[in-house]
């Protein structure tokens, strides 16, 4: 992989800026130049863009971020790392996503070396690296708190909750509906913050993410236990706590409707901010329950530079810049309206002014030194991915704990069973009902033509627009097919939400656009069938079904033969309705290998992606050699 110069000179340019506004020596080859910068959008950008106008006006180094949504950044990030795009010079990357990024990052073992390591949080440092090689440098530490209202507490005579057990009951306590007062806030919708509310309550009572092995490993009497609790604490929130994201969690907590709340210590600053919270100064923060263990769940963003970058040594210096003393004590004190950016350093968290500027700095660092991290695999992001969404149905109830367990475990085994299920599916209900109306039509009757018409036109709707019109018509609420059924007093379903359910779903949709062409091509083969044949047949009194038996389906099996092989061809690689309608889900209920590849890709797992790809292309020439020798066969017994 080759990234362009100019992209190189992007990557010096910024680490310069920054290493010259912490006081560090900047190299003439380094000024005067511009980078870019990969930037989470929202949260931290405010504290980072506020010092960039410092930053050029020393160094004449103009830094442009590129700020993205949490969903986008990392395929952003390794669209550009991975394809040589040379779009970014320098990324600001959250530590799950250093184990796949790995490859395409510099190693810093030997630059570490002249950092002060022994102001460094440990498990901060240990954020940037995957199998003995350091990738990143820590930039802004982060861990789950306990929040808790102070005031509330000590109106109860009550101690904060060291415990799972004291959590609930305290949650329990203060938890008065009427009064739109609630015990503790956190996410219970598909955002990924609900699966590691999840996890963190699993790991609290000794269940793993994964075994040594790699192998899912929640489905346990920990991971039972831990999700029992999780759904009991769930009791005790907000109503509208299964919309909730991350700034859901801090509102509840501004407004003071939550009496608790779990939440990220860079979520924790804009509570204590005054002009938009009405608890500020009344807060409380202490680390997280505890169960047989403490597992505080680590989350530290870290700064990498390109593999390949020609200007190393300015981007090292705007990372020992933006991990330095200067940065750190700057940045904590700044009034961020979303969150905050914390140091990696003893020394910036144990500084008075650290702590009278964040209330909740010793429960920062005291969680920093005891949290976990979350498995360092390659495979993370499908992990995670498949945590979140499975997560998502259990506390939206479509998932039972034990369910929900087995699935996290299952990951995405089930993708070649699934895929041949859907191929089958499909191309026999489409041939079946084809035959039916080709033999139906053949029969002369009023208003032949337009209804044939008529029928022909989902093979013109575009996948997309027509997935997109089902996924309407399959709304659990609004959907007129629930409409309906609830007309005739029955009960409205989850045609896409449940496993069960949805794979029918998706294969119904995809008969009806190609149910069209199956139609077509037996009927042009029956419109060419020899009238003799059955005129004679007729004279000799055979029924119906001994005519269909014995003249046409022999006649026919070479075009019945000829259109099913095509349509199991494009049945196997079936994404776009499938896509549109499910995104492979729920949990990998329709999750085809066209789908998994997809994954694969988006992901970066090129390896996986290349394999699945192998699989598919041998799988469809399979089936090529067996229709072009049903096309040819006739030719050579004629001959």
């Amino acid at each position: 992989m080759r990234i362009s110069r100019s992209f190189k000179y992007l990557v010096g340019a910024l680490l310069v800026v920054l290493a010259v506004a912490s006081g560090a020596d900047v190299p003439a080859s380094a000024q005067g130049k511009a980078i870019t910068l990969s930037m989470l959008a929202g949260y931290k950008e405010d504290v980072l863009r506020a010092s960039l106008p410092d930053f050029e006006k020393k160094t004449g180094i103009k830094v442009v971020i590129d700020a993205s949504p949490f969903g986008d950044l990392y395929k952003k990030q390794l669209l550009s790392l991975s394809t040589g795009a040379g779009r970014y010079d320098v990324v600001f990357v959250d530590e799950p996503w250093i184990p796949p990024l790995s490859e395409f990052l510099l190693p810093l073992n030997e630059r570490m070396k002249t950092l002060d390591l022994q102001d460094f949080i440990p498990t901060t440092v240990a954020s940037g690296a995957f199998q003995g090689t350091q990738y990143a440098v820590p930039v802004d530490p982060n861990v789950q708190l306990l929040v808790y209202r102070k005031d509330l507490f000590e109106q109860k005579g009550l101690k904060p909750p060291a415990t799972w057990d004291e959590l609930l009951a305290d949650a329990k306590a203060f938890h008065d509906p009427a009064k739109q007062q609630y015990g503790i806030a956190v996410t219970a919708s598909s955002d990924i913050q609900t699966a590691l509310y999840m996890l963190l309550a699993m790991w609290s009572y000794g269940a793993e993410l994964v075994d040594a092995n790699g192998r899912g490993a929640l489905n346990s009497a920990a991971g039972r236990k831990g999700g029992e609790v999780f759904l009991e604490l769930l009791k005790y929130t907000p109503p509208n706590v299964k919309s909730y994201n991350f700034a859901d969690v801090n509102k509840a907590i501004q407004l003071g409707q939550a009496a608790m709340a779990i939440q990220w210590a860079s979520g924790a600053r804009p509570m204590e901010d005054k002009t938009r919270s009405s608890v500020a100064g009344k807060l409380g923060y202490a680390l997280v329950p505890k169960a047989v263990r403490q597992t505080p769940m680590r989350g530290v963003w870290t700064l990498a530079i390109a593999k390949n970058s020609t200007n190393q040594d300015a981007a090292w210096q705007f990372a020992t810049w933006l991990s330095g003393k200067d940065f750190g004590h700057a940045a904590v004190k700044y009034p961020s309206a979303t969150s905050a950016i914390h140091s990696p350093r003893f020394s910036v968290l144990k500084d008075p002014g650290t702590k009278a500027a964040l209330p909740y700095a010793d429960a920062l660092l005291d969680s920093l030194q005891i949290t976990k991290e979350r498995p360092r695999l390659r495979e993370y992001a499908d992990i995670q991915e498949n945590l979140r969404v499975t997560a998502g149905k259990l506390t939206a109830g479509e998932l039972t704990l034990e369910a929900a367990l087995k699935e996290i475990d299952a990951g995405t085994n089930r993708a070649v069973v699934v895929t041949t299920l859907f191929t089958v599916g499909a191309v026999l209900l489409e041939f079946l009902v084809g035959l039916l109306l080709a033999l139906l039509f053949a029969q002369p009757f009023k208003f032949l033509r337009p209804i044939r018409v008529l029928l022909l036109l989902p093979l013109f709707v575009v996948p997309v627009v027509g997935a997109t019109m089902w996924r309407v018509i399959f709304h659990p609420e609004v959907g007129v097919l629930n409409h309906y059924l609830g007309a005739v007093g029955l009960g409205a379903l989850p045609w896409l939400s449940d496993p069960r359910l949805a794979l029918v779903s998706i294969t119904l949709v995809d008969a009806w656009r190609t149910i069209p062409f199956m139609f077509l091509v037996i009927y042009a083969g029956l419109e060419v069938l020899p009238s003799e044949l059955f005129e004679a047949a007729a004279v000799d009194g055979a029924s119906a079904w001994q005519s269909f038996r014995h003249i046409t389906v022999p006649l026919l099996t070479y075009i019945m033969l000829l259109a099913v092989l095509i349509r199991g061809m494009d049945a196997f690689r079936e994404f776009d309705i499938i896509f549109v309608l499910t995104g492979g889900g729920p949990g990998t209920a329709t999750q085809t290998i066209q789908i998994l590849n997809y994954r694969a890709f988006g992901l970066g797992h090129m390896g996986e992606a290349n394999a699945i790809g192998i699989v598919t292309l041998v799988i469809v020439a399979v089936m090529c050699f067996v229709l072009m020798r049903a096309v040819l066969r006739p030719q050579t017994t004629r001959g």
